[in-house]
């Protein structure tokens, strides 16, 4: 365990990051974020934190977080419920601790918090799973969520003449998740997918489709030490059961071709941008490969022209 230059270690792993750096930390001040992000040179950040109003009001959580992250490309998001401290390299390795990110918590005040930190370098594939599922519940902050949390602390402010004397206020950012991209299963080969999901001792390693498996076993709160059979029953069930795949399923109907399909989902889905239909071929190919293995008594795929198809069986 480090009990001492915390901050120092922070700085150094955030800068020595290989690709994707996530930071889960319920409290964060602006100030001393930039303090350890000022080397950071991965190629993205994000950042997951908590934002209650009363918290917001006593100035332990920092509102212009957001705009900071908006400026230098970084993602924020929310999520009430995290209480970990946890700093992410490409969800392989990581530092975890005691430790918010402020100055007391980093040891930088003039009476810092008696905090430590652990290292680990190999995060298990479950470890991964766990992660990721945090960061998949948690609300990706935008303009119009930013904007509208700040009116509401301003007429707090207005009206709160000790803020002491009243309960936490709690408020809820709705989020049209289930109709996200993101929610959409990215394994290319079930089989595959289980092979990551049941050996931690994979070595030889395709890092895509790693990735993917960790995203798809997150996204589908698929539990450990399930066999063969029990991994494909649960797959189904929570396939075909999430809201996305719901409303496909109507699609569908009888049959669909592959151009159909990518345009119904680019006119469903809710991110912004807007994702392209070429950009969203390798989700097609993925939700074909899942419909025809998981579905294979209902659905079929084939190729009668030059599109593929999905149909229903009689």
């Amino acid at each position: 365990m480090i009990f001492e230059n915390i901050q120092q270690i922070f700085c150094d792993f955030i800068k020595k990051a290989s690709t994707d750096v996530v930071i889960f930390c319920p409290y964060i001040k602006l100030s001393t974020l930039k303090s350890i992000i000022k080397e950071y040179n991965a190629r993205s950040l994000s950042i997951v934190t908590t934002w209650k109003t009363l918290d917001i009001l006593r100035g332990i959580s920092d509102l212009e977080l957001y705009p900071f992250c908006k400026d230098i490309g970084a993602f924020l998001y929310i999520n009430q419920n995290i209480h970990l401290k946890v700093i992410v390299d490409s969800f392989e390795r990581a530092i975890v601790g005691s430790a918010n990110i402020t100055n007391k918590g980093l040891g930088i005040a003039s009476k810092p918090n008696d905090e430590c930190v652990v290292i680990y370098e190999n995060l298990t594939f479950h470890q991964q799973v766990h992660l990721t599922s945090i960061l998949q519940r948690s609300h990706l902050i935008r303009d119009g969520d930013y904007n509208e949390i700040r009116d509401l602390i301003g007429s707090y402010q207005k009206s709160f003449s000790d803020i002491n004397k009243y309960d936490d206020i709690d408020f809820e950012i709705t989020a049209k998740r289930d109709f996200l991209i993101s929610v959409l299963p990215m394994s290319k080969d079930i089989s595959t997918f289980f092979r990551y999901y049941s050996d931690e001792k994979t070595s030889a390693r395709n890092q895509i489709d790693y990735k993917c498996a960790t995203h798809d076993a997150a996204l589908y709160d698929i539990p450990n030490g399930l066999s063969r059979d029990e991994f494909d029953t649960q797959l189904k069930s929570s396939f075909f059961e999430q809201p996305f795949i719901k409303k496909l399923k109507e699609f569908i109907a009888n049959e669909k071709y592959f151009g159909q399909i990518k345009e119904w989902i680019q006119r469903t889905c809710v991110d912004v941008p807007v994702p392209s239909k070429r950009s969203l071929t390798g989700n097609a190919q993925v939700l074909y490969e899942w419909f025809a293995k998981l579905g294979q008594d209902e659905y079929g795929t084939d190729r009668p022209s030059h599109s593929q198809r999905i149909f229903r069986k009689e």
